[in-house]
């Protein structure tokens, strides 16, 4: 188990740093509706398409704010059912601050942070 954990979280940081520099798929679905709407005036049906419009709805926004006070900084969630998540890692402990609207009933940042903190426990026993 160990080791599939050691493959998943190797896998995530080869996708995270191919988005880091660029080449995740959005950014470029990104520039070539920007494109096409100075060019065209108009978008092309791609972009106008329920699956496109289903692929950029992100329920999970999550991004890592580092620094060495026990500070937190927070954003909140960038669709109307999501979540934010921003963390803060610090070499025994994680400060996480998590959001959610409270006008959705699809999310709580409460159940959201149960979660977490599960997730998070199942991982250190694996891990120990």
């Amino acid at each position: 188990m160990r080791e599939l954990f050691r493959c998943a979280a190797a896998r995530q940081t080869e996708v995270m740093v191919q988005n880091i520099l660029g080449y995740g798929i959005d950014i470029h679905l990104l520039g070539l509706r920007e494109a096409c709407r100075e060019r065209e005036g108009i978008l092309h049906e791609l972009f106008t398409d329920e699956c496109y419009k289903i692929a950029n709805c992100f329920l999970l926004s999550t991004s890592q704010v580092a620094c060495s006070t026990n500070s937190f900084m927070g954003y909140g969630p960038v669709t109307p059912h999501g979540y934010g998540a921003s963390y803060n890692p610090h070499p025994n402990e994680i400060i996480f601050c998590l959001s959610a609207f409270f006008t959705s009933d699809k999310t709580s940042a409460s159940r959201f942070a149960r979660s977490l903190q599960d997730s998070l426990d199942a991982m250190r026993d694996l891990l120990s």
